[in-house]
C-alpha cells in the first residue's frame, strides 16, 4: 500500500514476512499429496462368499483392504498382499500365520518387496515365474527356496493371485504361503482358501492413494523443467569430448572470460597455462609474416629464456600450449563445469533453445506414457543420452518389472540389439548362464536402497557372444523423494586396452554429472523412499569403480542377497538362441562360446538406427538419432 497513507514496513518486517512466505511455499511443495476421498462402504460379494465359504467372522463395514485383512488374520494359512500401485510392489498386509512361517514379525515384512525371503539357493527359473506372473497379472502356484529370519533354508509353496478394481486398475497381489515340508497335510486347505480368493473389488471402496491425475502439470512447468534440464544436460554433452569443449569455448570471449577467472581464485597455475594457451591459440591465426615476433614474445614472457631462433620458438610455443590444452581438459574443464561458477555460461549458451518443449516420443518405448511431471526433465535427457559415446539407459522405477524406457544407439552397437527389441524389457535380459550371480547380488541390493552401484558383470550380445561389462547405475528421486528412474551406464571391458584408463577417466567425470535428482512441479505421486547409502559406498567414484573393475563387492551390504534372479526373463528361449548361433552341438543349458582374443565385437554398426539429425541447439546440444518405425 505505498501509495496510501500507512507507514512503509521496516525492512525486519519485510524480511520476517518474505521468510513466512519462502517457508509456506517450502512446505506446499514438500507436502505429500492430498489424502484419497474416504471408502465407500459397500456391500462386496466376493468378500462375502470368502467369508462364507471359509467360516470366518464377518469383517467391521470399512475400506476393502481392512476388511480384507480382518478375515485373513482369522486364517491358519500364511497371507500376505502386495501394493500394485507403489513403486517397488511393497507388502502392505502380512498376517500371524506368514510370520510364524517366515519368523519375521509382520512389522519387518510391510514396506519390502517379497525378494527379501530370497537366498543364494533361490531357483532363478521360479523367480522368472514369479515376475511374469505378477507383471501380467495372471494367478501361479509355485515352489521356491526362501530363508527365514535366522537364516533357515526352506522349500515355500507360493500361489500368486491378481486382484482388480472396478476401474480396471490392477491394485494388489495376494500370495498365500506354506511350508512344502508340511504341505501335504496343508493342502486341502490351502486350496480351499485359493479357491475363494477375491478378484475385483469396487473402486470406491478402496480408493487409490496416488493416481495418474497426480501427474499432471502445465505446459508452463513441463517448459521450466526442459529448460532447467538442458542446462544441466549441456555439462553432459560438453563432457562428451573435453578437448573439443575447450577448443570451442576458446571462441566465446564470455564462456572464456568465466573460465579464466575460476581458475584466478582456484588454480593459479592452471590460469597462466590458459593464458598461454589462448596466446599460443592468437599466435597461430596470425599471418605468416607476423609470427616470428609474436613467437618469440611469447616464449620470452612464458618460458622464461630466449629462443634459439623465431622457428623453434614458433614450434615449441604450438607444442607447449597443446600439452597445455590437454592437461586443462583433463582436469580443470571438468571441474569448471560442474562448479557453480559455471552455471551463467551454460544459461547464456542455452537461453534460446530452453524456450520450448522438444518431444522425443521417437526415441522412447513405443508403449511408454511419458508422465507430464518429468516430461520436460526426460525428452531433456534422452535427446543428448542418445549419441552419447557410452551405453545409457533409463528404466522407469514406477512400473513393475522396472522396464527399460530408453536406451541410446551405443548399447544397441555394443549388444547388437535392434532399439524395438530391448525397449520396454528389464535389462536382465543381458544377462546369461555365466552371469555372475554375486553381481546380480550387488545390483539388486543397491537397486533396492536406492544406491549407487558399480560392478563387473558377464553379458551377452545378442549374437551369443560374451563380453564383460562395467556396469553404473544411478537411482534418480524426484524433488518430493520418489524413486522415479534409474540411469545405467555400461562400459564395455576389452582385454589389453591401452586407452582403459584414460576411458574410465572419462567415464568418472560422466558419472560425476549424472542426476540424482530433478524438480517437479507435482505432488508427491508415490511413496516417498529415502536414499540408504552407507558411508562406506560414498566417496571417490573413481577408486569405487576401479575397485568393482578389480571385482571387489566387499564395500556392498548384503552382496549375497537375492542373487537367485540372475537370468533373463525369457532364458530358454536365450539359451537356444545362442546354441543355434554358437552352432554347437551341446544341451541349451550348457554356456554359449567366450569370446576369442581378436574376435569382433557382435551386432555390427548401429541396428534399428536412421540416419543422424541435428537437433539444431549448436554448442550445448548432442545430435539425436531417430529409431526405426
Amino acid at each position: 500500500m505505498a501509495g496510501g497513507g500507512m507507514n512503509q514496513p521496516s525492512l525486519k518486517t519485510a524480511g520476517n514476512a518474505a521468510l513466512a512466505v519462502s517457508m509456506m511455499q517450502k512446505a506446499s511443495k514438500l507436502s505429500l499429496a492430498p489424502a484419497p476421498p474416504p471408502p465407500k462402504i459397500v456391500k462386496d460379494p466376493e468378500l462375502a462368499k470368502f467369508a462364507s465359504k471359509l467360516k470366518l467372522k464377518n469383517p467391521t463395514p470399512g475400506a476393502w483392504l481392512a476388511m480384507f485383512q480382518q478375515m485373513c488374520d482369522q486364517l491358519s494359512t500364511a497371507v500376505v498382499v502386495s501394493d500394485m500401485k507403489t513403486p517397488g510392489i511393497p507388502v502392505v498386509y502380512a498376517n500371524q500365520a506368514a510370520s510364524d512361517l517366515t519368523g519375521y514379525p509382520p512389522d519387518q515384512m510391510v514396506n519390502r518387496n517379497c525378494r527379501f525371503l530370497q537366498g543364494r539357493r533361490t531357483e532363478g527359473a521360479a523367480v522368472r515365474t514369479m515376475t511374469s506372473s505378477i507383471c501380467s497379472a495372471k494367478a501361479v502356484t509355485v515352489k521356491v527356496t526362501n530363508y527365514k529370519k535366522d537364516g533357515t533354508e526352506f522349500q515355500l509353496v507360493l500361489a500368486l493371485h491378481p486382484v482388480h478394481d472396478s476401474a480396471g486398475e490392477y491394485r494388489y497381489v495376494i500370495g498365500l504361503q506354506a511350508d512344502a515340508a508340511t504341505f501335504k497335510a496343508e493342502s486341502a486347505n490351502f486350496e480351499k482358501v485359493k479357491s475363494v480368493l477375491p478378484s475385483k473389488f469396487d473402486a470406491a471402496a478402496q480408493p487409490a492413494k496416488f493416481t495418474e491425475e497426480l501427474k499432471k502439470v502445465d505446459n508452463e512447468a513441463q517448459r521450466k523443467q526442459w529448460a532447467e534440464s538442458i542446462q544441466k544436460f549441456t555439462r553432459l554433452v560438453w563432457s562428451m569430448d573435453w578437448d573439443n569443449t575447450l577448443k570451442q569455448f576458446m571462441g566465446h570471449q564470455q564462456t572464456l572470460g568465466a573460465f579464466r577467472e575460476y581458475l584466478q581464485k582456484s588454480a593459479p597455475n592452471d590460469a597462466m597455462q590458459l593464458d598461454f594457451a589462448i596466446k599460443a591459440n592468437q599466435l597461430q591465426q596470425m599471418p605468416p609474416d607476423q609470427q616470428d615476433q609474436a613467437s618469440v614474445e611469447i616464449y620470452r614472457a612464458f618460458m622464461g629464456s630466449e629462443p634459439s631462433d623465431p622457428a623453434s620458438a614458433f614450434d615449441q610455443v604450438c607444442e607447449q600450449a597443446k600439452n597445455a590444452t590437454s592437461a586443462l581438459a583433463l582436469e580443470a574443464l571438468p571441474k569448471f563445469v560442474q562448479s557453480k561458477a559455471c552455471k551463467p555460461v551454460v544459461e547464456a549458451m542455452t537461453a534460446g533453445a530452453a524456450s520450448k518443449v522438444r518431444k522425443m516420443d521417437d526415441l522412447l518405448w513405443a508403449e511408454y506414457k511419458v508422465p507430464e511431471d518429468v516430461a520436460g526433465w526426460l525428452y531433456a535427457f534422452v535427446g543428448v543420452a542418445m549419441t552419447y559415446p557410452a551405453c545409457i539407459v533409463i528404466s522407469d522405477m514406477t512400473i513393475p518389472g522396472n522396464p527399460m524406457c530408453f536406451v541410446n544407439s551405443e548399447f544397441c552397437r555394443v549388444t547388437g540389439y535392434d532399439l524395438r527389441e530391448v525397449q520396454g524389457r528389464n535389462c536382465r535380459f543381458l544377462q546369461g548362464p555365466r552371469t555372475e550371480p554375486q553381481s546380480v547380488a550387488v545390483i539388486q541390493d543397491t537397486l533396492r536402497r536406492g544406491a549407487d552401484c558399480h560392478v563387473k558383470i558377464t553379458n551377452y550380445r545378442k549374437s551369443g557372444e560374451l563380453f564383460e561389462n562395467l556396469l553404473t547405475m544411478r537411482p534418480v528421486h524426484d524433488s518430493n523423494g520418489v524413486y522415479r528412474y534409474c540411469i545405467g551406464v555400461q562400459f564395455e571391458i576389452t582385454p589389453n586396452d591401452p586407452k582403459l584408463k584414460s576411458r574410465l577417466a572419462k567415464l568418472d567425470k560422466l558419472i560425476q554429472l549424472l542426476p540424482k535428482t530433478f524438480e517437479v512441479s507435482s505432488q508427491a505421486v508415490g511413496m516417498t523412499h529415502k536414499r540408504d547409502e552407507p558411508e562406506a559406498e560414498k566417496g571417490n567414484t573413481e577408486a569405487r569403480i576401479m575397485a568393482a573393475l578389480e571385482g571387489a563387492k566387499s564395500v556392498y551390504s548384503e552382496e549375497t542377497l537375492e542373487d537367485g534372479d540372475f537370468y533373463a526373463d525369457h532364458y530358454k528361449e536365450h539359451l537356444e538362441h545362442c546354441s543355434k548361433v554358437a552352432q554347437v552341438g551341446h544341451a541349451i543349458s550348457h554356456a554359449a562360446p567366450e569370446k576369442k582374443p581378436g574376435q569382433q565385437s557382435g551386432g555390427g554398426g548401429k541396428p534399428g538406427l536412421a540416419p543422424k539429425k541435428s537437433t539444431g541447439l549448436g554448442l550445448f546440444a548432442s545430435p539425436r538419432v531417430a529409431p526405426k518405425a
